[in-house]
């Protein structure tokens, strides 16, 4: 247990690599709507909302994904096949967890803390989206959005990025 002293520091450190990981996750899901022909000008990252999501162009308005039945409406259009729509979906975690590759490899400083930070991140996150998605039998967030996608796909993403994340934590 660390002493008193050094609790300010750990506390900085963990809320830097919060910020860090949501910011890596959107990204990626901007990197993957950019990779799948979605143009630049129809997406734009929220980090300082809740939930931090990629905001899609409506005209002059910006859609969240909470907006669920608006946001998969002007989605499809951009997203027209079942792997582009996978694909923008899983590419945060997807950017995720190779940047927690990336991380663990080469040891760069407090890899250990953010690599623990992001593993349950995402095992709660999992377990909320499990929750909702039981609850109210609709996909309300990445990973019930990727399993409706491609069941079989989309549950095969989710295995590797929950089984890459949990390998790089047991090797810590």
């Amino acid at each position: 247990m660390p002493d008193l002293s050094q609790m300010p520091m750990i506390l900085a450190v963990w809320c830097v690599a919060y910020m860090a990981l949501i910011t890596v996750h959107e990204c990626g899901h901007y990197c993957a709507g950019l990779a799948i022909g979605v143009p630049r000008r129809n997406m734009r990252i929220r980090l300082l909302t809740f939930p931090q999501h990629v905001a899609l162009r409506d005209g002059n308005e910006w859609i969240s994904p909470v907006q669920t039945d608006r946001y998969i409406q002007l989605a499809e259009p951009l997203m027209p096949t079942t792997a582009t729509a996978l694909l923008f979906v899983a590419g945060g975690f997807i950017f995720e967890t190779a940047a927690l590759v990336v991380l663990a490899a080469f040891k760069w400083p407090f890899y250990r803390e953010t690599c623990l930070l992001a593993f349950w991140m995402t095992m709660i996150y999992f377990a909320f989206d499990v929750f909702v998605y039981l609850k109210t039998r609709r996909a309300g967030m990445d990973f019930s959005a990727m399993h409706s996608i491609s069941p079989v796909f989309g549950s095969l993403i989710v295995a590797a990025v929950l089984g890459i994340q949990f390998y790089i934590v047991t090797r810590l």
